[in-house]
């Protein structure tokens, strides 16, 4: 399986622009560093402003050596302040503060007499119905109304948009998914297994065999994965905490494992490609925690795209997982493993749906070229 671009998405003589404050490292900085690679393939330059570019530098380079690394020539790092300084008025800019991150207000005084621009506010990764309907509405930059005279210029007549699942949402980054195959699955499955960062339980034979989980959560529950499924004999647990590997590898790594629990942005939209592949690899997300329960509307939100899934321990399970709790966790990891062959097939026909459908990028350029 693999995503087929649509025709609107052909290289276009325009800079992306990227702003990034980061925060979480797979969550803020991995989402951006995908979208600026799929831009990349579409666009003459992508610029990532950012605070942070050694973060960025430990996502590019593979540490395992068992995928060749990309080269994207036209995607540069810089310094957040510097977009003053590279600013051309002869360029033609597409704008996006990712994730709130504002540009200076004097970049935005530069860019407001470039007519030929565009901004946008790319919001967090929305699980929501309620957004689709705000796709593409004008977010006015009421800081500027006063200070700028064109009201209408690309400074002020910014648009919103936001990454998310449904049909009406902008859609995901697919572009540069990285689709793992057998060889790479099973190198990475070794690279795992050999990690400081794994721990098991029961005995180790052949890879195939040992059942690899990926506990990637923020905040350490401290439980036994007590049962495997039929086939399985004992169970690995790669718990990283940090950047270990780029970006790619992480696709990859995704694949290889046999389940999945993942927490920020770019790991959560990762884990959907895993379910679609070949493999299947079924996944639980941990939300971010927030004020007055948003998280938990959050995880309904997202809960709603998979309403085929009636597996109830599995829900239970995401549930309790949610709230960072251990107790009753166990039990309901047994009762998923019972139903493990539905969850796997399942899960797998919706992020395929999901993964068919348009794609992130090709509905901010569609949006630019308006």
């Amino acid at each position: 399986m693999s995503y087929k671009k649509n025709n609107i998405l052909k290289k276009l003589e325009i800079e992306v622009i990227i702003f990034c404050k980061v925060i979480d490292n797979f969550g803020d900085a991995g989402f951006c560093y995908r979208i600026a690679k799929c831009f990349s393939l579409f666009v003459k330059n992508v610029f990532i402003y950012t605070n942070n570019i050694e973060l960025f530098e430990q996502m590019k380079f593979n540490k395992t050596k068992i995928l060749s690394n990309r080269v994207y020539k036209n995607l540069k790092f810089r310094n957040y302040n510097l977009c003053i300084e590279d600013y051309c008025s002869k360029n033609k800019y597409f704008v996006i503060e990712l994730f709130q991150s504002k540009p200076p207000d004097s970049f935005l005084q530069l860019l407001d007499s470039n007519l030929s621009s565009k901004r946008i506010i790319l919001d967090h990764l929305t699980t929501e119905n309620w957004a689709d309907s705000f796709q593409g509405n004008n977010a006015l930059d009421p800081n500027l109304l006063i200070s700028l005279p064109n009201k209408n210029g690309p400074s002020i007549s910014r648009k919103w948009f936001a990454p998310g699942f449904s049909k009406k949402s902008s859609g995901l980054p697919k572009e540069e998914w990285v689709k793992a195959n057998r060889r790479q699955r099973e190198l990475l499955r070794k690279f795992l297994l050999s990690s400081p960062e794994t721990t098991y339980h029961g005995k180790l034979n052949d890879i195939e065999n040992v059942f690899i989980i990926c506990k990637f959560t923020y905040s350490n529950i401290p439980f036994i994965f007590n049962a495997v499924p039929k086939g399985f004999n004992s169970v690995a647990i790669w718990n990283p905490k940090k950047i270990v590997m780029s970006q790619r590898e992480f696709d990859v790594a995704l694949q290889s494992c046999d389940f999945n629990i993942v927490r920020g942005e770019d790991s959560f939209v990762s884990a959907h490609y895993a379910s679609s592949s070949n493999w299947k690899v079924p996944f639980v997300w941990q939300p971010y925690p927030q004020e007055k329960s948003a998280h938990s509307l959050k995880l309904l939100g997202w809960k709603s795209q998979f309403s085929n899934i009636e597996i109830e321990s599995y829900w239970n399970f995401t549930d309790i997982l949610l709230n960072q709790e251990i107790e009753g966790l166990s039990y309901e990891w047994q009762n998923i493993v019972l139903n493990w062959s539905e969850l796997k097939n399942l899960m797998h026909l919706n992020c395929s749906k999901i993964f068919g459908q348009k794609s992130l990028i090709e509905s901010l350029i569609r949006s630019f070229i308006k």
